[in-house]
């Protein structure tokens, strides 16, 4: 009788912690969607930009690395790596072509995911403003 009672139990323990695991990666697949919609959202409005072309290919380049330090470091967040540690365990598409100041800012603040969003916020609403 226990061993079949341990069975259940377990089977029914393992079948949850699967469901668990199911959801958590859907979950990551979609903030990776998120992040992609956003940032290809914000790449097309550059379209019919009256601003310089050198301007605009500057937004775009510097949206697309701001995307992809925001996403690495989203990962490293949900891994719980130690946050004094420099650099990314992840991917991350030219993060050494920004400037050294941005560099600087993200690696020595103690909120890295909220400030890279709120640089993608600043970079966007201060493209808004060039002709």
């Amino acid at each position: 009788v226990f061993v079949v009672f341990a069975g259940l139990v377990a089977g029914f323990r393992t079948a949850h912690a699967l469901s668990r695991y199911t959801d958590a990666a859907w979950y990551m697949h979609k903030l990776n969607a998120c992040w992609f919609d956003a940032a290809s959202t914000l790449i097309a409005f550059c379209r019919n930009s009256k601003a310089p072309m050198e301007q605009i290919v500057n937004y775009e380049q510097t949206l697309i690395r701001l995307v992809s330090v925001l996403s690495a470091l989203c990962l490293e967040t949900l891994q719980q790596r130690n946050p004094e540690t420099l650099g990314f365990r992840f991917e991350v598409l030219g993060a050494e072509d920004l400037d050294d100041d941005t560099q600087a800012q993200i690696f020595e603040s103690g909120h890295k995911v909220e400030l890279v969003f709120q640089m993608i916020q600043q970079l966007t609403v201060d493209g808004m403003e060039s002709q």
